[in-house]
């Protein structure tokens, strides 16, 4: 009577990160794949934001000042699609999909380029509809690239059980798809020197091939949330 258990024979844990090389990062499940993903991602997204106003001068006709002016749509669209992509994967299946909505807003982001590829003579004559294009193609792809850039790499993280490693995988999903931002610029040259419909048929299906990618962390997640259920609402 009198003398309190001891509650200190509880293993003792480890809070510190272990070291885990660039090779280690992507041998981890879905780091892989997340990577070459936001490769392609951020090719097409560098391709439009810094072609489409020459492109839309010298194929459409436009003056410098609209074709600048329609271009920056993207980035506006883009400002929406930042926070109501990641409003949306929190609410949908309880933030437990987030692989699964970026291959959606994906395809539906390859879906609006190809239209893209192919209202040339449409867009010639309306810079409004061109707007409004360019406005939803920002959306999806700025959504895209902000839920793959952070909530989406802490649950790959999670699901590998090393969160504190969160920063390493940060850094190489980053740096690989720095490469694409990079490599897109000669690949644009290339292909505008084709047609308008060559380069923005090739940039909408590298975006599905972006989208496929993550194929495989899609199912892990699927998994997860069979196996624990979902949040109460």
């Amino acid at each position: 009577y009198g003398i309190e258990p001891k509650l200190d024979d509880e293993p003792k844990r480890s809070f510190r990160a272990a070291n885990l090389s660039s090779l280690d990062v992507l041998r981890l499940p879905g780091v892989l794949g997340l990577s070459a993903s936001y490769f392609f991602h951020k090719l097409v997204r560098y391709s439009l934001m810094f072609w489409l106003p020459y492109l839309f001068a010298k194929e459409l006709g436009y003056t410098n000042a609209t074709a600048g002016y329609v271009a920056s749509m993207i980035d506006l669209g883009g400002v929406l699609g930042s926070i109501m992509g990641g409003y949306f994967t929190d609410w949908y299946m309880g933030g437990r999909r987030r692989a699964f909505c970026v291959i959606h807003f994906s395809l539906v982001m390859a879906g609006l380029i190809f239209v893209l590829s192919e209202s040339k003579t449409l867009l010639a004559n309306n810079v409004a509809a061109a707007s409004v294009l360019l406005g939803a193609l920002g959306f999806f792809a700025f959504a895209v690239d902000s839920i793959m850039t952070s909530s989406l790499q802490q649950d790959i993280a999670e699901q590998a059980h090393v969160s504190q490693n969160i920063g390493a995988i940060s850094g190489v999903v980053g740096g690989i798809g720095t490469l694409g931002s990079v490599f897109q610029g000669f690949l644009t040259a290339y292909l505008s020197g084709q047609s308008w419909e060559v380069l923005f048929t090739i940039m909408s299906l590298l975006t599905v091939v972006g989208g496929l990618l993550l194929v495989s962390p899609a199912k892990n997640e699927r998994s997860r949330s069979m196996g624990v259920g979902l949040l109460p609402r």
